[in-house]
């Protein structure tokens, strides 16, 4: 449900920045990593409420472009075998495990969630700015140094 309130921000200092608009604090934010290594950083968190003795989850993953097309619905092919067993026991689209599940448009980081309140993960509705904004990210090529 959470996830539903997600949409692209400005700023932050990050290269994309995806938050929340709704009671529940949660953000991912999306670097390209440095040149030699053609990945891009995501960095999420999720402020959970009610008094967690540890009030919020964080992680960081590093992905390839290729992967960045799975996990923001710009990409449906399952290519991974070690993750295929995420996809039969959840009924997802595209998954790779201990990085992103993805179920049509409703995409979780890490890991597939409950669906509660404290969930270690980020949950996102990824609508059409979302993709978007992730298509042009991709787009950009980076100068090359001569």
């Amino acid at each position: 449900m959470h996830g539903m309130t997600m949409d692209v921000a400005a700023g932050q200092g990050a290269d994309l920045f995806i938050k929340s608009t709704g009671s529940i604090i949660a953000h991912l934010a999306i670097n390209k990593t440095v040149p030699k290594r053609p990945n891009y950083t995501l960095v999420w968190t999720v402020r959970h409420a009610g008094g967690l003795v540890c009030p919020h989850t964080s992680g960081v993953i590093e992905l390839s472009a290729a992967a960045m097309k799975k996990v923001f619905c710009l990409d449906d092919k399952m290519n991974d075998p070690d993750s295929l067993w995420l996809i039969e026991r959840y009924g997802g689209t595209v998954a790779a495990q201990g990085e992103f599940f993805r179920c049509g448009s409703y995409l979780n980081i890490p890991h597939p969630g409950t669906g509660y309140q404290g969930d270690p993960n980020l949950s996102i509705l990824l609508d059409y700015s979302i993709r978007l904004a992730v298509m042009q990210l991709l787009s950009k090529v980076p100068a090359v140094a001569g």
